[in-house]
């Protein structure tokens, strides 16, 4: 059986993605001196992943609080809200100034 490719809809497809790693992007570049803040501020209280986790949640809650159901299911369905979860996390634990403030706590 021989498969057509839509190019509309891989086109559509490339877009999404590009979008959602602009996202990704985005919210590291402007929340990562709050983490490494609040891992400083928070030392000996919670473990810096911990409050990675925490920050990362918020952030995807906001971020999702104004879409419709069928966005909320598409999301979740397609495994992009815990791939945006983990590209966050990984993003602010590789991120120079979150693991300045790791290492102060340290």
């Amino acid at each position: 059986m021989e498969k057509t490719i839509n190019l509309a809809e891989l086109k559509n497809q490339k877009q999404k993605e590009n979008e959602f790693n602009r996202f990704v992007e985005v919210c590291i570049e402007s929340n990562k001196e709050f983490i490494a803040d609040n891992i400083i501020r928070f030392k000996g209280q919670y473990d810096s992943s911990y409050i990675i986790d925490i920050y990362t949640d918020q952030m995807l809650s906001m971020a999702l609080q104004s879409k419709d159901k069928d966005y909320l299911l598409e999301v979740i369905s397609n495994g992009n809200l815990f791939k945006a979860k983990q590209l966050l996390v990984n993003g602010f634990k590789n991120d120079f100034i979150v693991r300045q403030a790791i290492t102060k706590v340290v």
